[in-house]
């Protein structure tokens, strides 16, 4: 309904918006937020919780989704999708393809992509190597 008077389209607008606040709260960025964060938290606690390698998990915001093989989808952006919530089949397809790893261990495995060390390579040596290379790093 147009309205001439500036002041009681203002008024209608306060009346609308109020009366239909929790339909506007539920599309707001902050609900939307913390349902991300719910995803996220569910999500690393459905792969463990903590780094498969080195056993990290004091913070999960920390962790990494580290794909085995190959890869559809981002699991970032599957997780922030609006329509997604936590048991979507499409999330949980990507999620079982995945390992969690701290950022520390998902660059090493990474590195040890690009330098070819996949097919041969030992987890007991690669841990090892990991824990020095991360001990070596925090004395300096």
């Amino acid at each position: 309904m147009p309205y001439k008077n500036k002041i009681d389209k203002k008024i209608y607008t306060r009346k609308h918006y109020l009366k239909n606040k929790p339909v506007y709260d539920r599309a707001s960025r902050s609900y939307l937020t913390k349902k991300i964060i719910n995803n996220y938290l569910e999500a690393a606690q459905y792969l463990g919780g903590k780094c498969a390698k080195c056993g990290y998990n004091k913070n999960p915001f920390l962790l990494c989704y580290h794909h085995k093989n190959n890869k559809k989808n981002n699991i970032s952006y599957l997780i922030r999708q609006k329509k997604l919530s936590f048991g979507n089949k499409e999330l949980m397809k990507e999620l079982d393809k995945c390992i969690l790893l701290c950022q520390m261990c998902h660059q090493l495995e990474h590195s040890y992509m690009a330098q070819g060390y996949v097919e041969n390579k030992n987890p007991d040596k690669i841990l090892e190597f990991t824990l020095n290379k991360y001990n070596s790093r925090k004395r300096l």
